[in-house]
């Protein structure tokens, strides 16, 4: 599956089932940004695809069609992988953005697990993040919501908009990487 940019490589899934960018509805910003993104931090190792979310709940849809997730795994220098998630919102506009910083090196397959997870309880709760996941990444991650990380939401933002979101978000990761 291609990214909406070459540039940004696609994450080749292998448990999550792979979405097609046609999908990619009020995630378009979020993608825009992390290519502005990958601009900005040159240094950064970005990958990014769509994936559905797992079907049976209300929530595993949005209008008629499957809600998506977008998962982003951004990896700088030798610092563990740190991993975005931001959710089609189509009925639900106050979801934040999720992030999963890891404490050290893991395998994709790890990363992928705690990524399943999260999504996983993220539609048997109708749409809110489970709080009680806290404890349990606490080994191998620590997550932490971004409220507000790229509002407004707007399927086309401006060029001055995404480099706005693209540097809230680069502080917040450099951050993270430095502490």
């Amino acid at each position: 599956m291609q990214g909406l940019n070459a540039e940004v490589p696609p994450i080749e899934f292998k448990v999550l089932t792979p979405a097609s960018w046609d999908l990619v509805g009020d995630l378009e910003g979020t993608v825009k940004t992390m290519e502005r993104f990958s601009t900005f931090c040159p240094s950064a190792s970005i990958a990014m695809s769509l994936c559905h979310l797992k079907s049976g709940r209300a929530f595993s849809m949005a209008n008629r069609s499957p809600r998506v997730a977008l998962v982003v795994v951004v990896e700088t220098d030798a610092n563990p992988p740190i991993v975005l998630i931001d959710i089609e919102r189509t009925g639900v506009p106050a979801l934040s953005v999720q992030m999963l910083r890891f404490k050290q090196q893991v395998t994709f397959d790890c990363i992928e697990s705690h990524i399943k997870t999260i999504l996983d309880g993220l539609v048997e709760l109708s749409g809110h993040w489970n709080k009680s996941l806290q404890v349990s990444a606490i080994k191998h991650c620590e997550l932490e919501r971004l409220p507000k990380m790229f509002t407004p939401r707007n399927t086309n933002p401006s060029n001055e908009q995404i480099d706005k979101y693209a540097i809230k978000l680069l502080n917040k990761i450099m951050h993270q990487v430095s502490n």
